[in-house]
């Protein structure tokens, strides 16, 4: 015993290596197609048959039915021929060959077939038409149908892109270049109608958008070099693609979203705009002063819309003035006596210093014509708000404008809080005054 295999263990082997398509289902359509090959077939062997018997020379033995049974399977050579080599040249191409031979050899022989029933009744045309047109289309029809199913063994196998999906004329009218990639990205990646439109519109717009980046990208290489020679040797060298994608990678879209929100943003008065929110609490004389403190969430800031009227402040009664204290000075007194009253003290109130004796970083000058602007607005009758003062001096948050707004206000406060004292002082001695005398 040598150990080898059987011819036939061999031959299966061998068929299993050979990469073969799967094989297809059969539908109805395609058996109502092999039972018309049937009858075509049958129909070209009868219209063979009959030319052969009209024909051929036959010798006087040969009579009557004889002639039909001998000629019959000569003729059915012809037609087995045409569909073994046909089979045989299908069953290759699903092998992944091409069977040139086979198919050549396959239609030589329909085309004997077609020529021996269209000559073979020349002299009648509606047979030669019947029987030659027949087979023809038949063969023809063949030919459709295997080339149809090879497609559909290729798309099981994988080896032919799938159907794309039908978009329409209108469609195609409405956005042609994005149809066209969306038909193609439907063959690759087996997306639906939607799906591949969505997914070819956002490639189109990444695309032009890369372009543009591309494009400003390398005009800005080429002006980093003055020569000229070297910008182009420096924007050739570089992928501009790639940089653009990098670019985009790279983009802080949180960024400037949060900076173009900030400074569009509505302001304070716009928050309480329709609404029936609570005003919050004016300052007073005896508030602390917080500027240059942090403005936290437990403490309540002046809105700035409150003060449009010259009354902002909180004047004392006189009547708590004229004190026993104040009276028992004995200077005033002596001065009523001895000839003219001297100006009368008048009280420490600390004032910011002016804008023009403001320390002269930046800072301090921009917060110092912030408060003056602030002045300036409320002489006028308009006082602006905290968001639009920020606004003015390019400040993106509102609370700048706001601490600006309260500085301003303490200013105004403490100004005619100490121009009200004044008065109040001389009017009391100028009534003693005038009591002394009489």
């Amino acid at each position: 015993m040598t150990g080898r295999a059987p011819v036939g263990q061999d031959a299966a082997r061998v068929d299993q290596e050979v990469e073969q398509l799967p094989n297809v289902p059969t539908t109805r359509a395609d058996r109502i197609a092999y039972a018309f090959y049937a009858a075509a077939v049958t129909a070209a062997l009868v219209g063979q048959v009959w030319a052969a018997v009209d024909h051929i020379p036959w010798p006087a033995e040969f009579w009557g039915w004889l002639r039909p049974i001998v000629s019959a399977p000569g003729v059915a050579v012809i037609e087995l021929g045409g569909v073994a080599t046909a089979m045989l040249a299908d069953d290759r191409r699903r092998k992944g060959e091409k069977a040139y031979a086979y198919r050549t050899m396959s239609a030589l022989i329909a085309a004997v077939a077609v020529a021996i029933n269209v000559f073979g009744h020349l002299d009648v045309l509606y047979l030669a038409i019947g029987f030659g047109g027949l087979s023809a289309f038949a063969y023809v029809l063949y030919l459709a149908h295997s080339a149809a199913r090879m497609r559909d063994a290729l798309r099981a196998a994988g080896k032919l892109a799938k159907t794309p999906p039908r978009y329409g004329w209108r469609q195609w009218r409405r956005e042609p270049e994005v149809t066209r990639l969306a038909r193609t990205l439907a063959q690759s990646h087996g997306y639906g109608i939607q799906q591949s439109l969505a997914v070819a519109r956002e490639q189109i717009r990444t695309r032009d958008r890369r372009r543009a980046i591309a494009a400003t990208v390398e005009q800005l290489i080429r002006e980093e070099h003055k020569n000229p020679l070297r910008a182009k040797i420096a924007a050739t060298t570089y992928d501009m693609d790639r940089l653009a994608v990098e670019i985009e990678a790279r983009a802080d879209y949180a960024g400037w979203a949060a900076k173009i929100g900030s400074a569009l943003s509505p302001g304070e008065e716009h928050a309480t705009v329709g609404q029936d929110a609570a005003a919050p609490e004016r300052p007073t004389v005896g508030q602390p002063d917080t500027i240059g403190q942090d403005v936290t969430e437990g403490r309540a800031v002046p809105e700035v819309p409150e003060v449009r009227t010259p009354d902002v402040r909180a004047v004392p009664e006189v009547p708590e003035l004229r004190t026993p204290d104040v009276r028992a000075v004995p200077e005033p007194r002596r001065a009523i006596e001895m000839g003219p009253v001297p100006e009368p003290a008048r009280p420490v109130v600390r004032h910011r210093p002016p804008v023009d004796q403001v320390a002269p970083d930046s800072a301090a000058q921009e917060r110092a014509a912030a408060r003056k602007r602030y002045r300036e607005s409320v002489e006028a009758g308009r006082p602006l708000t905290g968001a639009q003062l920020a606004r003015e001096f390019g400040k993106g948050d509102p609370k700048w404008g706001l601490r600006r707004v309260q500085e301003a206000t303490a200013e105004i406060q403490a100004e005619r809080d100490a121009a009200g004292l004044d008065d109040e002082l001389l009017a009391i001695v100028a009534s003693e005054q005038g009591e002394r005398i009489k």
